[in-house]
């Protein structure tokens, strides 16, 4: 049996869809795979809140806190849960600092 160009064509088409769409389970489920679109192009950063000069030192303050409370986190090898009971101070210290200056901090 002779096989066309064409027909061979054809059929690593169709083998390569169902093949695709093994791959993809909700493929199965609806049926063919639709086409991805095209990624869009990356939105522009957001232009970051201007906050009053006075808001710097409480901000790196806050900044401060939280990087404590990672380093202690990072160094609980033991699991004893120091880690966790610095991030919840720390958590605490920065609430009272967001509610002592809300116009320091977004939303």
């Amino acid at each position: 049996m002779k096989i066309t160009k064409t027909q061979l064509r054809n059929i690593i088409k169709e083998e390569l869809e169902t093949v695709l769409n093994e791959a993809d389970p909700m493929a199965r489920m609806y049926g063919k795979q639709q086409p991805q679109a095209a990624a869009k192009a990356p939105a522009e950063p957001a232009a970051q809140k201007e906050y009053p000069p006075e808001c710097a030192e409480v901000r790196a303050k806050a900044q401060k806190i939280q990087e404590e409370a990672d380093d202690e986190q990072r160094k609980d090898y033991t699991g004893a849960g120091y880690g966790m009971q610095a991030q919840y101070y720390a958590d605490q210290q920065i609430s009272k600092l967001r509610k002592e200056h809300p116009q320091c901090f977004g939303k």
